[in-house]
């Protein structure tokens, strides 16, 4: 009877224990349409991910970020718009844009669409 006892017990503190533990994991958030490069994808993960298109103004993209790392992040990103086609939209503001992000820091990168006709992106982020 004791046996039963302690085997529940010992259940019980390992159940309890993976909870606690489960509970203290990041989770990453995949989308095909934000993409981050080695080295980064080690510190940098998404948060989520929120798009707003009202009928006949610009689409607006906002991707919400967390730097994992304890240490101040140099980066660069830079978002590619595409037309109902799947064609890249090309302007003079499509380059690539500096960002830090503090050790532990939550971010945000909001764009605002250069044409209404835009459809989709796609949001890269590199180290700088």
């Amino acid at each position: 009877m004791m046996k039963k006892h302690i085997s529940k017990c010992t259940l019980a503190i390992m159940t309890l224990g993976l909870l606690l533990w489960s509970g203290c994991t990041t989770s990453k958030v995949s989308d095909p349409r934000v993409e981050i490069t080695d080295p980064l994808d080690n510190s940098i993960r998404i948060e989520s991910i929120d798009s707003i298109n009202n009928d006949g103004e610009s689409l607006i993209v906002q991707v919400s970020l967390r730097n994992h790392s304890p240490n101040t992040l140099k980066m660069l990103y830079k978002v590619d718009w595409f037309t109902g086609d799947g064609m890249v939209y090309d302007t003079m503001l499509s380059k690539w844009k500096k960002r830090q992000a503090y050790g532990r820091e939550s971010f945000i990168i909001k764009e605002v669409a250069p044409n209404p006709d835009i459809v989709s992106y796609r949001v890269q982020i590199r180290k700088d």
